[in-house]
């Protein structure tokens, strides 16, 4: 907290280079602190350094894989290049790791939004797209098309039906039937969602991202004694997966790297 405390009010000062300087020492004293990689990751892009950006945010999600604010910021980089696919996987994941919170609402207008088009495009000195480029390219052009919100497209949920949740469906059965993936999207977010399909369990998975939504028809579903039980029931079968994905991970400690089980 003292370094955080400490960086933040240097950046609110306009001194965002003396922020990373003290963002550093903190991760030097505390290497799982996910906070300091986040915030860390916010100065950065501050001052366009997007690359630095993205690895820290990477890093903060090896420390802290339920860190909701390093999935956001990361899907809001790839959607600042125009990567629906890569972009709705992150958004995805920072609702799924916090969906009470005030926050998973505005993630699911946003996503819906990046979705639409309606996205600030930058243009970067890196490349987000990432291995299998040319499938995620692909998906994003069926996403841009619209295809899932053709009434011909088979999607599952009734109950919840709306357009990211749609486009939601066709990525992630596209993806599932692709083994062929690698690199960072592909490593982080792919083995829990093809998990969630292969387990029939994509319905709960939504049931779970529209928890606060205000909407009396989508609550009155929710509430539902069945829904609900069958909801919690999911959300605690996703954590364990979530936990047995994450258990063991790489860390840069001060003697080196070291591999380490985690616990949450």
């Amino acid at each position: 907290n003292f370094f955080n405390s400490l960086a933040n009010a240097y950046d609110e000062g306009g001194q965002q280079e003396t922020a990373i300087s003290y963002y550093d020492q903190g991760l030097v004293e505390f290497p799982y602190n996910g906070d300091l990689y986040h915030n860390k990751g916010i100065v950065l892009e501050k001052l366009e350094k997007w690359e630095e950006a993205f690895e820290s945010y990477k890093k903060g999600l090896i420390v802290a894989p339920y860190h909701a604010g390093c999935h956001y910021r990361l899907g809001r980089l790839a959607a600042h290049q125009g990567l629906r696919t890569q972009s709705m996987l992150a958004y995805t994941m920072s609702v799924l790791v916090d969906p009470v919170s005030d926050n998973a609402v505005t993630r699911l207008v946003e996503m819906e939004n990046m979705l639409a088009g309606n996205f600030e495009k930058k243009e970067f000195e890196i490349d987000l797209t990432n291995n299998g480029g040319e499938r995620y390219t692909e998906i994003d052009m069926a996403l841009e098309n619209n295809f899932a919100n053709n009434s011909a497209y088979k999607y599952t949920h009734k109950k919840v039906d709306y357009a990211f949740a749609r486009h939601l469906h066709l990525a992630l059965t596209e993806l599932n039937n692709n083994t062929s993936l690698d690199g960072f999207w592909a490593d982080t977010y792919l083995p829990l969602f093809n998990k969630v399909l292969a387990d029939g369990n994509f319905n709960y998975l939504i049931n779970t991202m529209v928890i606060q939504v205000e909407d009396p028809k989508i609550q009155a579903y929710l509430n539902k004694k069945s829904t609900r039980l069958k909801t919690i029931a999911f959300i605690e079968k996703m954590k364990v997966d979530w936990d047995e994905l994450n258990g063991e991970k790489v860390f840069p400690m001060k003697a080196g790297e070291q591999k380490t089980k985690l616990l949450y």
